[in-house]
């Protein structure tokens, strides 16, 4: 199965987050909009592909000052279910330690 890649997902979501607040959605409700209505089926089916776009999502809020303690609850529950180390061997080198630094900074934004 394809799956998207971590930069093709980064790209998605700021022009998602873009769009969601030009229709007046404050953070929160963008993030939410985001989980449910655009990706809930490729999150649902590739548990890879649930960890980038939580970890870019996260990004994507902090760069724009907007607080990520609302999504600590479901980062928490990813990082659980799909363990960085368990990925590694699908993913490209540069794009596993891209999402590992990432994913580092995320970690320490929401003190996990």
């Amino acid at each position: 199965m394809e799956r998207y890649t971590y930069e093709e997902i980064i790209e998605s979501v700021e022009e998602d987050f873009q769009s969601s607040f030009k229709l007046g959605d404050d953070h929160v409700a963008a993030t939410m909009r985001l989980l449910g209505d655009f990706y809930k089926d490729i999150i649902q089916s590739n548990s890879i592909e649930n960890l980038m776009f939580h970890v870019a999502i996260c990004l994507y809020l902090k760069a724009q000052n907007f607080s990520i303690e609302h999504m600590k609850m479901s980062l928490v529950k990813v990082i659980e279910d799909v363990p960085l180390a368990s990925i590694k061997d699908d993913l490209e080198v540069e794009e596993f330690n891209r999402l590992q630094n990432d994913l580092n900074q995320v970690q320490a934004f929401v003190s996990i």
